[in-house]
């Protein structure tokens, strides 16, 4: 009912209403909560639209063991998939582990989506290193492959990446300055 509303304000009090809902038919109506797992299942892309965060706390609320089938649940969708999984690494949750397949997701989204993101995420969490590797290989994420070639040891090839990234900004730089010497001359024409 409240995801067809039109009103954003609206649709958003589903949350409020899980929230209240759940403890009370978990309690007093276990065969019905099972229909209430099911149903937000099968409205998570809805909810992670709303809000991924507040699904999060849904999910969680609902069976701990759940996020992991949420996130597949989510792979049609990469961007509301990536939302949801950036909710996990911000939870407040202290000293959690995050399994490696999750970071390994994690890092995959980041490089087919926010490429220029991938090295400044990289440096606030332990990835596995050779899958990482793979993967910014694959995706062409220089800055993040020359880190993670750094820290697997492989130096050269890590100042060799840095120093063609280095070129080719250098490159642009040129460019822009060869732009802005033709709109100058242009414009002292007119």
């Amino acid at each position: 009912m409240f995801l067809i509303q039109e009103s954003s304000s609206n649709q958003k009090r589903i949350f409020k209403w899980l929230k209240n809902t759940i403890p009370y038919v978990r309690s007093k109506h276990p065969d019905d909560f099972q229909v209430i797992k099911e149903s937000i299942l099968y409205r998570l892309k809805e909810l992670v639209m709303l809000s991924s965060e507040q699904t999060r706390q849904i999910i969680l609320g609902l069976d701990q063991n759940l996020e992991i089938e949420a996130i597949k649940q989510l792979n049609a969708f990469p961007k509301l998939q990536l939302d949801y999984i950036r909710g996990i690494f911000k939870g407040p949750e202290e000293n959690k582990k995050i399994p490696d397949s999750l970071l390994v997701l994690h890092l995959k989204l980041l490089c087919q989506l926010q490429p220029k993101q991938v090295l400044k995420e990289i440096k606030l969490t332990t990835y596995p290193l050779d899958e990482c590797l793979k993967l910014c290989r694959e995706y062409d994420v220089k800055d993040a492959l020359a880190f993670f070639l750094e820290r697997a040891g492989n130096l050269q090839e890590a100042i060799n990446i840095s120093l063609e990234v280095t070129k080719f900004i250098e490159r642009i730089n040129l460019e822009f300055l060869v732009i802005q010497k033709i709109i100058r001359k242009k414009s002292l024409k007119n």
